[in-house]
């Protein structure tokens, strides 16, 4: 049975997000795979809760955890699920703060567009509490 395009392009999506290559190519991908009016929905009550709308800041928010984290700031993809509009990937994410590391699994769910662009984006940690912790030090 073929991959769902969706599969690909999300699994694009991380590579490029954690490879720290960022490219013409790299960023025109990025660019087509967020809709305009993209909404990141935050979650628990830390400095990320309240999330972005907009692809511009969404990649801002990008910036900023990268930022947070000093650049450590990493995700591996375990499984990717989509079809023409949805799409879950079970992801293991590492990244430090100072002398603070955390590492934790995280089940991201996308709603897509007809054209496979990702329209809302809900981030589903293992531990909350300890994710807005880690963040909030």
């Amino acid at each position: 049975m073929a991959e769902h395009p969706n599969v690909a392009r999300l699994r694009r999506g991380f590579e490029i997000r954690t490879g720290g290559e960022y490219g013409p190519e790299e960023m025109a991908f990025m660019d087509d795979l967020f809709d305009e009016d993209i909404f990141w929905h935050g979650s628990g009550s830390g400095q990320f809760a309240e999330g972005a709308q907009g692809k511009e800041n969404v990649f801002m928010l990008f910036g900023k955890v990268a930022e947070e984290t000093d650049g450590t700031f990493t995700m591996t993809v375990d499984d990717i699920y989509a079809d023409d509009t949805h799409g879950v990937v079970t992801t293991h994410v590492v990244a430090d703060r100072g002398d603070n590391h955390y590492e934790w699994k995280e089940v991201d769910i996308f709603h897509l567009t007809p054209e496979g662009r990702i329209r809302e984006f809900w981030g589903i940690p293992e531990d909350q509490d300890a994710l807005d912790h880690f963040f909030n030090d």
